[in-house]
């Protein structure tokens, strides 16, 4: 399918983010989610106001929801235990529709919860909708992760924190975290470092997201290991997973 046709659409708690391909560049577009009336409205609202050259003729859509994630062993899952696995591992007694992205490169299955009612309004709006956890491409593309040694992947967000822990290109452990604060953000990451056994002077820690939070989570964090920066292009408007999975898609194409 010619990647032009292809709307791309991150689903977050604040956002929800429409973008599309035109030629060399990216015409998006951000709606602010009204927490008052449904999901359903807030969409109808963001494809009335989205300029026609990113909902006209749209044949597919790539949907990335930015929701917690578990990871199953590839070797483990069964898709048929999908739901009581999801449940066991989050203890989420809300009714959701269970999905997961299968990542066979790395020997996982990234498993997750959505509400039926965005499912359903998706699915209404777009026939052709291909569901995805916002995580994929930032485990797909594994910017700033290289070498044999350590690396903490860090995305800050809204108000919260995901993070991958990286034994050179092998994934050791991933997680997120509710973090308002700066001090949050830290307290979780080095907790999981500490978890993991982790020498903090043999860490490196890479940090995507939302420039201001970005940067003062780096500053935090140089106060307990010996190597933390900023990744990714801040003045983006787009949010990085989205942007990480639009690079991943046209890269592949």
């Amino acid at each position: 399918m010619p990647q032009y046709s292809i709307v791309y659409i991150r689903v977050s708690v604040d956002d929800l983010t429409l973008v599309r391909q035109q030629g060399d560049t990216l015409a998006h577009y951000c709606h602010k989610m009204n927490r008052r009336v449904s999901f359903t409205l807030n969409l109808r609202e963001a494809l009335s106001a989205a300029p026609a050259a990113i909902t006209a003729g749209v044949q597919q859509v790539a949907l990335y929801l930015s929701t917690p994630a578990t990871l199953v062993p590839l070797g483990e899952f069964n898709e048929s235990d999908a739901e009581v696995l999801y449940r066991a591992a989050t203890a989420d007694s809300v009714r959701r529709r269970v999905l997961f992205d299968a990542l066979p490169s790395l020997g996982y299955v990234l498993l997750y919860g959505v509400s039926e009612n965005v499912c359903k309004a998706v699915e209404e709006a777009f026939p052709h909708t291909t569901f995805h956890n916002a995580l994929l491409p930032l485990l797909q593309r594994r910017e700033g992760v290289d070498g044999e040694g350590v690396t903490l992947q860090v995305y800050v967000h809204e108000d919260q924190t995901d993070a991958l822990c990286w034994q050179g290109r092998k994934l050791m452990a991933l997680n997120t975290f509710t973090t308002r604060h700066t001090d949050d953000a830290t307290f979780f990451l080095l907790g999981m470092v500490e978890a993991l056994a982790i020498p903090a002077d043999s860490l490196t820690v890479k940090v995507a997201g939302e420039a201001r939070k970005q940067q003062a989570v780096v500053q935090s964090l140089l106060r307990f290991v010996s190597s933390a920066e900023a990744i990714g292009d801040s003045r983006n408007a787009l949010p990085y997973d989205l942007a990480q999975a639009v690079r991943f898609e046209v890269q592949k194409a």
